[in-house]
């Protein structure tokens, strides 16, 4: 559930910085995540790059693993981490919203 919900975050936030209807479609194909994290900082300062990047490495793993409808193997002590990490997430991205929404064109 931590994966899902920084996927939530990480769609408002490109949905912020461009057309939802297309961030949707790009994310609904192969290879889209990682093209709507490049839409969010493909530009951005390295330091709010590998901060934003960061925080989805763990969380897209634990969604990866729990999204194909097996039975989990996630212990408590990795669903905490999770957890603490999707906390960070969004505050980071709370803190930075003008830096990662900003609009590349004028």
């Amino acid at each position: 559930m931590c994966g899902a919900a920084a996927e939530s975050i990480m769609l408002a936030t490109a949905s912020a910085k461009k057309n939802e209807s297309e961030i949707f479609a790009m994310y609904n194909t192969a290879g889209g995540r990682g093209r709507v994290e490049n839409v969010i900082v493909g530009k951005a300062r390295q330091e709010i790059r590998e901060e934003f990047l960061g925080c989805l490495t763990l969380l897209k793993y634990w969604r990866d693993q729990a999204a194909h409808g097996g039975v989990s193997r996630i212990t408590d002590n990795e669903a905490f981490t999770s957890l603490v990490l999707l906390l960070r997430f969004a505050l980071f991205v709370e803190d930075n919203w003008g830096s990662l929404t900003e609009s590349s064109t004028p």
